[in-house]
């Protein structure tokens, strides 16, 4: 649970640099996921907790995963931050599913 809790804010940080993640990279993320849970509370109130929890987490890193690539221009944005966030949007796929 905590991995993928890491995995949220993992694309959201500056690698090798020590500095603080904006809060404004991080709130669609947080968003979502608070809309997706209160959305199972209300729809599926039956659902077990790791379900809940990992459905959760899994859509809350689809937008956590794309925001690497806003304000970018797509054309001069490296290869390597691509492989990021198709690795990153494989991830919450899986752990949707």
């Amino acid at each position: 649970l905590l991995l993928m809790l890491r995995l949220v804010l993992g694309p959201l940080r500056r690698w090798r640099r020590h500095d603080a993640t904006p809060a404004w990279k991080i709130a669609p993320a947080i968003v979502t996921g608070l809309a997706v849970l209160v959305a199972t509370i209300v729809l599926a109130p039956d659902m077990s907790l790791l379900a809940r929890l990992g459905l959760v987490i899994g859509i809350a890193l689809v937008p956590a995963s794309v925001m690497p690539l806003v304000g970018r221009s797509l054309r001069r944005t490296p290869l390597a931050t691509w492989g990021m966030v198709v690795a990153h949007l494989g991830v919450a796929v899986s752990v949707i599913g």
